[in-house]
């Protein structure tokens, strides 16, 4: 197992499972730590995510997206202000997402391997790699069935959702 702490102020991160019996450590920063301690070298955690060119959703303890960067903004075709607030298949247009039980609640919800794993990532901090996704999406030209790999990680109460490849499938 390895086990996540702050280089900073050695608050715990979390831990991953390894094949190792032994416990290691592994060194990272909290959100906190970042914003004190590298103030001088960002404005704002907002414009170092848009230094970043794999996209990036940031979603908070209730699923919904607190903030998108340009290249995740791209994806979905959508400005940071239109996607703001939005449940995960809000901001995706999935096309269960517009069911009268509303995103997250529809029966198809429940196999949403994007949400199991934002879920999976907000309750116990483990984080997902590269985890394989196939969604319908409404589009404007007609619904679509899109091939995503997906990674996830936790800093603090925020869920980073890293989109590492959309294709349609």
């Amino acid at each position: 197992m390895i086990k996540r702490v702050c280089t900073y102020c050695k608050s715990e991160l979390g831990t991953v499972a390894d094949a190792v019996d032994e416990v290691r450590i592994s060194h990272g920063i909290c959100l906190e730590c970042l914003r004190e301690n590298h103030q001088h070298h960002l404005k704002s955690l907002d414009e170092f995510l848009e230094t970043v060119t794999t996209p990036l959703v940031l979603v908070d303890d209730q699923r919904r997206v607190v903030y998108a960067n340009s290249p995740a903004c791209n994806i979905v075709g959508k400005e940071l202000d239109q996607v703001t607030g939005l449940l995960g298949g809000e901001f995706i247009d999935c096309v269960y997402a517009a069911d009268p039980e509303g995103c997250g609640a529809a029966v198809h919800c429940q196999s949403c391997v994007i949400r199991r794993e934002v879920e999976k990532t907000a309750l116990t901090g483990f984080p997902s790699r590269r985890v394989p996704a196939i969604l319908d999406l409404a589009k404007e030209s007609g619904d679509q069935t899109v091939r995503f790999l997906i990674s996830t990680e936790k800093i603090d109460d925020v869920v980073f959702v890293q989109i590492d490849e959309v294709e349609p499938f």
